[in-house]
């Protein structure tokens, strides 16, 4: 089952607080990337701009909530609402979604969390069918 699974990899189930604690380093670790791989075909300079652009640009759109367009700051948006609602899973989505547009090392980056996340997922989905069983049989013997 459910619960097998996730002992069979490492037994680690992050908490939801700790996945949406984990978001604003996430999303500046693939905010950086995510550029670096528009830039993967210019060369050392256009990567080093790349980087510096990025850092001044996740500082600069810090603030920003807009959840339109596949870039790094509308994804990020998407998924912080997402985890916000308790939907883990339409944050993976959201995220590989539009990392398979911005590049290998931007997926890759996501790709921890995003396993962290369906574990999650997986085990609460888990638990609310084992809940519900145990409803269902209680309420026989009623």
């Amino acid at each position: 089952g459910v619960l097998a699974d996730v002992a069979a990899e490492d037994g680690v189930v992050p908490t939801h607080a700790h996945l949406a604690s984990t978001l604003p380093e996430l999303r500046a670790s693939a905010g950086a990337v995510w550029l670096l791989d528009e830039a993967a075909e210019g060369g050392v300079i256009s990567r080093a701009a790349a980087r510096m652009f990025a850092a001044l640009r996740m500082r600069e759109r810090a603030g920003v909530t807009s959840s339109r367009g596949n870039g790094c700051e509308a994804t990020f948006a998407r998924v912080e609402a997402a985890v916000a609602e308790g939907n883990l899973l339409g944050a993976v989505i959201a995220l590989e979604a539009s990392t398979s547009h911005a590049g290998i090392a931007a997926r890759e980056t996501v790709a921890p969390w995003c396993l962290q996340a369906r574990r999650r997922a997986s085990v609460d989905e888990g638990a609310r069918l084992l809940s519900a069983y145990a409803a269902t049989v209680a309420a026989s013997f009623v």
